[in-house]
């Protein structure tokens, strides 16, 4: 049985926020020229960064990117990639919790855990759901 509280699941949202923006800051900032955001047909696949004094990799999937640090940290910035992301979602926030919390167990599990935390969140007025997804949240000024 997983072991986290809204409070864990909050906590984690608000570093996954955190690191999303400052990464995607760093992405732009590195790659100027970019303006397909329909399909990221003009995006690098692949490339690397630095921030915090950390080398964190990225590469294109789908309709985002998916980062990971010299130390293992993972941020999927999967769907809606874009200068000013702030999204989260359970997605985000179980690929994150399982990069960074080696005590955790199966993903299924994790992702509706946290699923479930992030709409409970959403009730208690700390998250935002977004309007043009209806499984992504953002993270209300109440809720830092």
């Amino acid at each position: 049985m997983l072991a986290l509280s809204q409070q864990d699941i909050l906590q984690a949202a608000i570093e996954v926020d955190v690191l999303q923006q400052e990464l995607v800051k760093a992405f732009f900032a590195q790659n100027p020229g970019v303006t397909e955001f329909g399909s990221l047909t003009d995006f690098p696949k692949a490339g690397q960064l630095q921030l915090g004094g950390q080398t964190w990799r990225y590469r294109k999937h789908g309709l985002g990117y998916s980062f990971l640090s010299d130390q293992g940290c993972v941020i999927d910035a999967h769907n809606h990639f874009n200068r000013g992301l702030r999204w989260v979602d359970a997605h985000r926030v179980t690929e994150y919790l399982l990069s960074v919390r080696a005590d955790l167990g199966q993903m299924d599990e994790l992702h509706t855990l946290i699923e479930g935390g992030l709409e409970a969140l959403e009730k208690q007025g700390f998250l935002a759901r977004t309007a043009n997804s209806p499984t992504a949240w953002e993270i209300r000024s109440e809720g830092r």
